[in-house]
Formats: structure tokens, sequence, C-alpha cells
């Protein structure tokens, strides 16, 4: 699986991570940003918007997030 997009060096397991959950067929389609101290240094997408793996994962594409603000309270 090809992950799109840029990483800052120091932050290249976040790709790893990302490429993991496609191998081990956890995932169909992902995206992750991290922006620190207000730079981007994580911006990565990959897979497919649809189970049938029919439309891919682009850049720009939109998807329901549950639960974020819990993992943002605790940070």
């Amino acid at each position: 699986m090809q992950i799109e997009g840029t990483t800052d060096i120091r932050f290249d397991t976040v790709r790893k991570a990302l490429a993991e959950g496609f191998e081990r067929k956890r995932d169909v389609g992902a995206a992750v940003a991290v922006y620190l101290n207000g730079d981007p240094v994580v911006d990565l997408w990959g897979g497919h918007v649809d189970r049938r793996r029919s439309r891919t994962w682009q850049q720009d594409t939109l998807c329901c997030m549950f639960s974020v603000s819990k993992a943002m309270t605790a940070i």
C-alpha cells in the first residue's frame, strides 16, 4: 500500500504505523495530520474510501470521526 504525503523525519514512525494498519488489513483507508508549534510535521493518507476498494483515498477525502474530543481532552 502506498502512503501519500509528507513527514518530518522525526515523525517517520507515524508513516510506519499507518502502513502497518494497511498491511495487517485493519484499515481500508486513513489519514493523519500532526502540527507541532503551528507547523505541519505529518500529513499522510492512503488506502481506499470504500471496502470494495473502488475509490482511492485522496488528500482532501472527508470522513466521519468519533470520540475525538475524548483523546484531545486526555492529551
